[in-house]
């Protein structure tokens, strides 16, 4: 499956997500190393931290949100080093979709926000099951960021 790249202001993704909200019902976990295994959980995009801004110098650097069903249990991987972290990520988690919101960095670099289905292939019959599903919801994605794009030409 193919990730989805594309810029966007919160002005411009917030509109996306709920379309899709209204569509689908989803809920948005944050990624990342945390010292702690309570989940941050949004149910809806316009509720994500800063949405449309970047906190890092580089889009790589920026937070990541897994989307999911509302009722999937999110998996930790726990590390094994001396904080006892736990991480939220994708790998213990193959029925998400990672969103990496982008947005604007100082106010005048724009970057790409980012839909990624699961990349990493699971020879098992349960990621079958969940590949099809995340197929239909990178349709929905796909046909609602198409969407949006051809309103924005036709209003320019």
């Amino acid at each position: 499956m193919s990730q989805i790249q594309f810029f966007a202001t919160r002005n411009d993704i917030l509109p996306l997500m709920e379309r899709v909200e209204r569509r689908v019902s989803v809920k948005y976990v944050r990624m990342g190393r945390f010292l702690t295994s309570r989940l941050e959980v949004f149910k809806r995009a316009a509720d994500l931290p800063d949405i449309g801004s970047a906190c890092s110098e580089s889009a790589v650097g920026c937070e990541q949100f897994l989307i999911c069903d509302p009722v999937l249990a999110i998996n930790l991987d726990r590390a094994n080093d001396e904080e006892r972290s736990y991480h939220v990520n994708q790998l213990y988690n193959p029925d998400t979709i990672v969103l990496n919101p982008g947005g604007l960095w100082k106010s005048d670099v724009l970057f790409t926000a980012c839909l990624a289905p699961l990349l990493i292939p699971f020879p098992n019959r349960q990621s079958i099951c969940c590949k099809s599903s995340l197929t239909r919801s990178e349709n929905v994605l796909k046909g609602s960021a198409d969407t949006m794009s051809a309103q924005r030409h036709t209003n320019s």
